[in-house]
């Protein structure tokens, strides 16, 4: 009777503390797979959409932390800003958001010198065990779908938030790359629009106090240098 007995209490304490392990590795297990997301624009300047758009990826794709970057090169916008401006901006837009991340020197290095492509080559280097999702506008997406070399990583999953309800978005072309789709946003938030109100003397409400002060410092948006280039964006 005490072998049995004996027997007995040791199997559950068996079970017990197998029953701890499991609980204990199972939250390690589900957490080791980070989720990232990466958003890029150019962002002259940023505005509340922006970080409207950055916030709800958050929350509906369950990030871990979303990298930032300004685009270098804005080839469909020739007449951005300068680069060192946009970036001054778009750190003051968005690093009160406390899971974005600014680029590293290594992944901007890897952007200077072989543009998105060889970033995003890094990027997936970097979390190769991970998923990045790379967040756009529908815009954004409709250009790259129209250049037959854009390709992804194998890691890589596009989130894409339209701001027009009837439109119908392309599949990929490239075989395997998963598109998911974050909630739009229907406001008529447009740096396009917001400049055109600046040009016109009208600070908009929805660019950031901290962005609008850069905007002033450096005299940004004047009507003598928005009518040369409003017709090119």
């Amino acid at each position: 009777m005490f072998k049995s007995f004996f027997v007995k209490t040791l199997w559950q304490q068996v079970r017990l503390l197998v029953g701890i392990i499991l609980l204990f590795s199972m939250p390690l297990q589900a957490s080791s797979k980070l989720r990232i997301g990466t958003y890029s624009g150019t962002f002259d300047p940023p505005h509340q959409g922006h970080i409207d758009l950055i916030e709800r990826a958050i929350r509906e794709l369950h990030l871990d932390f979303v990298i930032v970057f300004v685009g270098i090169e804005q080839l469909h916008k020739p007449n951005a800003s300068p680069f060192v401006i946009r970036d001054q901006m778009a750190r003051a837009a968005f690093s009160k958001i406390p899971q974005v991340r600014f680029l590293t020197e290594e992944q901007a290095l890897a952007l200077r010198e072989g543009g998105v492509p060889s970033f995003q080559e890094k990027l997936s280097a970097d979390y190769i065990h991970d998923t990045v999702f790379q967040i756009m506008g529908d815009d954004s997406w409709l250009r790259l779908y129209d250049n037959p070399l854009a390709k992804f990583p194998s890691n890589f999953v596009v989130a894409i938030s339209s701001r027009d309800s009837n439109l119908v978005l392309p599949k990929p072309r490239q075989a395997g790359l998963s598109v998911v789709q974050i909630s739009p946003d229907y406001r008529d938030y447009s740096s396009t629009r917001f400049r055109r109100s600046m040009a016109n003397g009208e600070m908009p409400s929805q660019i950031p106090l901290s962005v609008q002060q850069i905007i002033r410092k450096y005299g940004l948006y004047q009507k003598t240098l928005f009518l040369k280039c409003v017709d090119l964006f």
